[in-house]
Order: C-alpha cells, then sequence, then structure tokens
C-alpha cells in the first residue's frame, strides 16, 4: 500500500499552527479505540505538512481537496488559484454542503472539468460516506475521487448535482 503526504495550508494564523495537535489528538483517539496500531500515529504525523503559503503547499500535489467555510466568494478564488497553480490532471474537490460545484468553478480558467465536490460526512472515521457530484465534471475527475475516497476508506457515491446534496436532505427529512 502507498502512502499519501498530507499537506495543510491555510493563512499564517493559530489554526496552522495547532493542526498537528488536532490531527495527533484525533490518531491517539483512534488508536485508544483500536481502530489504529500505536506506530500508524507517528507515521501519519510524520506525513503531515503545514504551509501559509498556497504555490508551496499544492507544489508536486496529487488530489487538492477544499474545505473552505461555505462562502461562495471565497471559494471561487482559492479554486481559480489553485487550478492555475496545479497540473491539469490535479482533481479539486470541494467538501461544500450546499453550493453547487457550477456556481463554485466560475473563476475557474486552467481545466474547470476538473474540479468536483466531494461532500464528505462527519465525523468521517464513524460515517464513511462521501458525495461526489459535478454535472459537468469530467467523467475522468470523478473515477480518480471514487477511488482516491475508497482508497481512504470511505463509501463514495456519484451523484447529480444539486442544493444539499443527498445526506443533507436525508436529514432534513428526518426531523
Amino acid at each position: 500500500m502507498s502512502l499519501y503526504d498530507f499537506n495543510r495550508y491555510n493563512r499564517n494564523s493559530p489554526s496552522l499552527t495547532a493542526v498537528k495537535e488536532k490531527i495527533e489528538e484525533g490518531l491517539i483517539f483512534l488508536k485508544d479505540e483500536g481502530m489504529i496500531d500505536a506506530s500508524t500515529v507517528q507515521e501519519s504525523l510524520d506525513r503531515v505538512k503545514t504551509f501559509d503559503n498556497m504555490e508551496e503547499a499544492l507544489a508536486g500535489v496529487d488530489y487538492v481537496q477544499e474545505a473552505l467555510p461555505e462562502d461562495l466568494k471565497l471559494k471561487q478564488q482559492v479554486f481559480a488559484r489553485a487550478a492555475d497553480l496545479t497540473e491539469k490532471n490535479v482533481v479539486i474537490g470541494s467538501s461544500c454542503s450546499g453550493l453547487r460545484r457550477s456556481d463554485i468553478v466560475k473563476e475557474v480558467k486552467h481545466h474547470p472539468e476538473r474540479c468536483i465536490v466531494a461532500h464528505p460526512t462527519n465525523p468521517p472515521h464513524l460515517i464513511p460516506f462521501m458525495e461526489i457530484s459535478g454535472d459537468e465534471a469530467s467523467a475522468e475527475a470523478k473515477e480518480a475521487t471514487f477511488k482516491f475516497m475508497e482508497y481512504l476508506g470511505q463509501k463514495p457515491i456519484k451523484c447529480r448535482e444539486v442544493y444539499g446534496y443527498v445526506l443533507n436532505r436525508v436529514q432534513l427529512d428526518a426531523f
């Protein structure tokens, strides 16, 4: 099994400096629950790198997952910049939970067909459900994301692009 590095980009802020501590807490929790072994904790932490420079963070990456607040303008700016900084075969996924991919990629000039929505369920280690959507995204981008999410232990589905996504609709209907 090949392992991936996890590059985390954020502006220079307390959350950037605290991210490794939060990840370590999560890994220790998983170890204590018997979900991973002790050696996996340190091996995983060794693969986490933090950056306050987007160009450095995206250099040589295979996949990008954006996890910003539900702010359309912010997502549009970040997607356009990420697309400019990555190779045309690098998929850029959004963790958005209500916005549509077609709106997010309006500013992307460099191969927008590789941009998708990859909406996870939280907490992903307990509910490994991932929605992959984007009607105008390429079949290759969707399939690559599907396989990558399976590799990560998720149970992805491909769905049409709609406001709210499958899980949000199920949760709303339950109340």
